[in-house]
């Protein structure tokens, strides 16, 4: 990307442009830089802090990530700003920062072996036996770039604020006796006597006259309407289709692979013994017994009472451990045992099993993958040279087609397509890649021009040409005939099934039941096995719905898929709370957690009036622009 940048700042079109851009700096207020005034960079403030625009983006990539991982595919930051995640980040952030500065006000403190039990505890620091490692425990803060010092600050801060949440949400509880209720209305059972009436049983439906038709489809004019479709010419440069054809000189392969020898070259790595004690008796008794010749695992075992899983730490490298204790593996020889380290976490007495020297790829072993790299790399720099060429043919009017010949794009004419990559028909266009991106772009050019020459996410170039744009529109009565007729008929059929399933239910008054109705017009009646609200197979859930809103006896109609429900409620019978005491308990629990719920939610809405909340709503489009 920078090297775009550099090549396109030698095209006379964008020294032009660049021009421009320092006159507008000078009409919107560079001067302020020389006068020395402070780039503002807050997005919210909460009290007395500030919310940072850094925090922000990090906090909504992370939620953002998040959603990727629970749905699949990409989420883009307008998807992101519709699934609103980008104002549930800043709320996150503001609640956080709200509590912080109660905890301050309140002078809330935790000690240090507070800290240190919650660091030996966390499930993400233990080894494949189940004990803390100190190995995984500093990967984990490696991967995170977090030191030791600034994790502990950070749980420090998140174990006050767990505190004072606590003490907040403290009895929050609901009475027990709604959670009996709530058990015997959600378990309670119902027994309905049914009569079914099929679609066939609609009778004559008749035949509907062209002006039915035409009704139908203007009442329902949204089930036939047909979305936009383009016709656009894309053509593509990418740096795989330029590498093929790049010859990478012996003597610059071996300045490449000079200029990258970090990334050829594998660290010392030893292999480690551990055993972690916390207080310095045990750590002397430990010295002794290995004075004596005892086996380390033996000892491990004896005194720290360590299985041998928790004291291998397997290998690892100097930058894997805090630097006091590298410092000490890697002085040590093989199976020689070090004097006890102290650190935060206890003392270790550690014990290199094994060395592996450090090692050195040499140039034959990388050089086919080398030579692949420097090929793309050179053949980005020639997309770049070629963009600022393409620049200023664009610029100076050159048609699609010539360009496309002259710098030899990839070229791809999709006839009909919609937003989403399908044709006429429904079906999947292969668009080239970036596909996304390409579909993007055709759909924001207006008919008859040309993109931008657009860079992409993977490096390749493309320009779009839209050479025809079909409107969304409703489709003509002519075109979707048979669609329109089965929908009035379906329309229809549902119409004189009601009326035939209210009559029913409106003869089943005065003394008489549903049974007595079926019987009279020989219906067949069926009688459900006892079902609840969360559905039976016996009945559809929204015959089902209309059983739980009635009374004992009432009769009520419900459509299906295939027909429609003439229903009355027979036996009604409650659950009884305590023949599952641990249903109850277990449904208590969650309306506990409700409860704490709405204490922590007024308890946010009292901060937010006791320390002023104001957001930069420019700052925080600006940032997701």
């Amino acid at each position: 990307m920078l090297q775009a940048i550099r090549s396109r700042a030698a095209s006379l079109v964008v020294k032009i442009l660049f021009a421009l851009l320092i006159l507008s700096f000078g009409v919107w207020g560079i001067g302020d830089i020389f006068r020395g005034k402070d780039q503002e960079t807050a997005v919210a403030r909460v009290g007395t802090a500030k919310i940072e625009a850094a925090d922000l983006n990090l906090a909504v990539q992370t939620q953002m990530n998040k959603m990727r991982g629970l749905f699949g595919g990409s989420i883009d930051m307008e998807q992101a700003r519709q699934l609103g995640i980008i104002d549930s980040a800043l709320n996150d952030l503001i609640d956080r920062k709200l509590v912080d500065l109660e905890v301050q006000r309140l002078g809330l403190a935790v000690g240090r072996d507070t800290v240190r039990n919650v660091i030996l505890t966390e499930p993400a620091f233990r080894d494949s036996a189940g004990n803390f490692s100190r190995a995984t425990y500093g990967q984990v803060l490696a991967a995170n770039r977090l030191t030791d010092t600034q994790y502990e600050a950070m749980l420090r801060l998140d174990i006050d604020r767990g505190h004072l949440a606590q003490a907040v949400m403290e009895g929050g509880s609901a009475p027990r006796e709604l959670a009996q209720a709530l058990y015997r209305s959600r378990n309670e059972k119902r027994v309905a006597e049914t009569v079914f009436l099929p679609a066939a049983s609609a009778g004559d439906i008749g035949t509907p006259t062209d002006e039915d038709l035409k009704e139908y489809h203007d009442q329902h004019s949204d089930d036939f309407r047909a979305p936009e479709y383009r016709t656009f010419t894309v053509g593509v440069l990418h740096p795989d289709d330029l590498s093929a054809g790049v010859t990478v000189p012996e003597q610059k392969l071996k300045a490449e692979y000079q200029a990258r020898l970090s990334q050829y070259e594998t660290p010392e790595r030893r292999k480690l013994q551990q055993i972690l004690v916390s207080d310095e008796a045990k750590t002397k008794e430990i010295e002794a017994q290995l004075a004596q010749g005892k086996d380390f695992l033996d000892v491990a075992k004896a005194v720290a009472n360590q299985s041998a899983d928790a004291v291998d730490l397997g290998w690892v490298q100097h930058e894997d451990m805090p630097e006091q204790i590298a410092e000490a593996v890697f002085s040590l020889k093989e199976n020689e045992v070090s004097q006890p380290v102290q650190s935060p976490l206890g003392w270790h007495i550690l014990k290199v099993t094994a060395i592996e020297a450090a090692a050195t790829k040499s140039l034959d072993e990388v050089k086919a993958q080398l030579t692949a790299d420097i090929a793309r790399d050179e053949a980005i720099d020639d997309i770049a040279r070629t963009a600022n060429s393409v620049d200023d043919a664009l610029a100076g009017g050159t048609s699609f087609d010539d360009i496309a010949e002259k710098f030899k794009f990839k070229k791809t004419t999709l006839t009909g397509v919609t937003t989403e990559g399908r044709d006429e028909k429904g079906a999947i266009v292969q668009v080239p890649p970036p596909g996304k991106e390409i579909l993007k772009t055709a759909f924001i050019t207006d008919q008859g021009q040309m993109s931008q020459f657009t860079e992409s996410q993977d490096g390749s170039y493309y320009l779009v040409r839209v050479e025809k744009v079909t409107p969304a529109a409703i489709k003509p009565l002519e075109t979707v005939k048979p669609q329109v007729l089965a929908g009035w008929q379906r329309e229809r059929r549902d119409e004189l099934l009601s009326k035939q399933a209210k009559e029913l239910a409106a003869a089943a008054t005065d003394g008489k039941t549903l049974k007595d109705v079926a019987a009279a017009k020989n219906l067949t009646l069926g009688t459900t096995p006892p079902f609840g609200r969360t559905g039976s197979d016996a009945l559809p859930a929204t015959v089902i719905a209309r059983l739980f809103e009635a009374k004992p006896g009432a009769v009520v109609t419900a459509p299906a898929s295939d027909g429609y429900y003439v229903a009355q409620v027979i036996d009604a019978k409650p659950a009884d709370p305590t023949a599952d005491p641990a249903a109850v308990e277990t449904l208590a629990k969650q309306l506990d957690g409700s409860v704490q719920a709405d204490l922590m939610t007024q308890f946010g809405q009292a901060l937010r009036q006791r320390y002023s909340v104001s957001i930069d709503r420019v700052a925080v489009d600006r940032q997701f622009q």
